[in-house]
Order: C-alpha cells, then sequence, then structure tokens
C-alpha cells in the first residue's frame, strides 16, 4: 500500500479508496468492515452527528464529513472511549491480543493507529 493521506470525497455508506493506498486507519477501516462488518464510516458518522461536541476539534470544522471523519485517528479514539471499547495503555505485551487496535503519536505529534499482529515481521518486529 502506498501512504496517501489526501482528502478524497467518498460514497456513504461502505465508502473506501482504492486499496492500493490510503493510510494506517483506511486498514483499520478495512480490516474491521471485513472481520467485523462495522462500517466505520457510517458507524462514526452517526455517532459525530449526534454528539459532535464530544470529538475533537482539530480541524476547525462546524459539521462532520463523511468522506474524512472516520479516517482521522483522533475521532476514531473518541468513537471507541465511547462505545466502551477503550483499555488502559500498559508496556506489557501480554495485555494487548491479536486484533486489538493500539492509537499512539509518532514523532511527538502524528497521531497513528495499528492493529496487534500474532506474528513478526522479518525484521522480527
Amino acid at each position: 500500500m502506498t501512504y496517501d493521506p489526501a482528502y478524497v470525497g467518498l460514497k456513504y455508506p461502505g465508502g473506501d479508496l482504492p486499496i492500493e493506498k490510503g493510510v494506517c486507519t483506511d486498514v483499520v477501516i478495512r480490516a474491521l468492515r471485513k472481520a467485523r462488518g462495522i462500517d466505520l464510516q457510517k458507524v462514526v458518522d452517526e455517532d459525530m452527528r449526534k454528539h459532535f461536541s464530544e470529538y475533537p476539534k482539530n480541524w476547525g470544522l462546524k459539521r462532520t464529513d463523511k468522506s474524512i471523519d472516520h479516517r482521522r485517528v483522533p475521532n476514531l479514539k473518541t468513537y471507541f472511549m465511547r462505545q466502551g471499547w477503550s483499555l488502559p495503555v500498559t508496556d506489557k505485551a501480554a495485555d494487548y491480543q491479536p486484533g486489538d487496535l493500539v492509537t499512539c503519536t509518532v514523532a511527538g505529534r502524528l497521531p497513528h493507529i495499528m492493529i496487534v499482529s500474532d506474528s513478526r515481521g522479518a525484521d522480527g518486529g
């Protein structure tokens, strides 16, 4: 996959970028859609419409945007917390299971989300 953070207008519901491009959230969106039948585009939009004031204001928006809201890590983190799907962050590998989603900040300022795997890459990580 080629990293591509560009804004793209998406159909609704079930919108997606071409599989060969996207960002970390697109990997999570596709995984939840395929593995659990959860359309984050739809459920995040619905929750944001009802509870807009509880979501981050990092982008200065006055209303929801079905094409991008679900592709923003801070919005996903908020949505997961609101659903009761959030656990405390620890430094113990045993506290995480394959399929868990972890949000963090990379390089001190870049929001990131990842899926815990049960396998290691060729580099051991």
